[in-house]
């Protein structure tokens, strides 16, 4: 499997739409991202020079699947959220999506403490996603909260986890 990253480009932004869309009920989006809206997201959030998130494309034998970085980023506090989200098709394969989430998490972790000197790193899964927390936890995130029915999603409330780790 030929796994790469890249900074996202203009032309990444209609998928990224149509998995965000696909997706919503693993997201903290409660509507689905209109055409123009998403454009205007990235011109706004993505393509600027120094952008306040630091997100990459997730490249399987260079065509995209997915995109994941870091958001929330504090360079006060040296600390950023993990964010991951990957082609619906794949995300329904488990192995194969575990195979790709783990790769990203040992690529982000490097990125994160080795080259921009984060100290921490931290994520929010709905307590309904059970593999991907298992991912999480096996890659050496460790469950510091429970934020109790946190989310409504398909009209049911769930806990919300944070997960971190730390730079060792």
């Amino acid at each position: 499997m030929n796994i790469t990253y890249r900074k996202l480009k203009f032309f990444d932004a209609e998928k990224i739409r149509i998995w965000r869309n696909n997706q919503i009920k693993v997201l903290r989006q409660n509507e689905k991202i209109k055409k123009q809206e998403q454009k205007v997201y990235f011109k706004k959030n993505i393509l600027l020079k120094n952008p306040k998130l630091d997100l990459f494309a997730i490249d399987l034998n260079q065509k995209l699947i997915g995109y994941a970085g870091l958001v929330n980023i504090s360079s006060h506090f040296k600390t950023a959220e993990v964010s991951f989200l990957i082609d619906d098709k794949i995300k329904h394969n488990s192995n194969i999506y575990q195979k790709i989430f783990n790769h990203f998490l040992l690529f982000i972790k490097e990125y994160s403490f080795t080259r921009i000197k984060l100290r921490r790193l931290y994520t929010e899964t709905f307590s309904f996603r059970k593999k991907h927390i298992m991912i999480l936890e096996n890659s050496g995130f460790k469950l510091e909260g429970i934020m109790k029915k946190h989310v409504i999603k398909n009209k049911q409330a769930y806990d919300s986890l944070i997960h971190g780790i730390l730079k060792k």
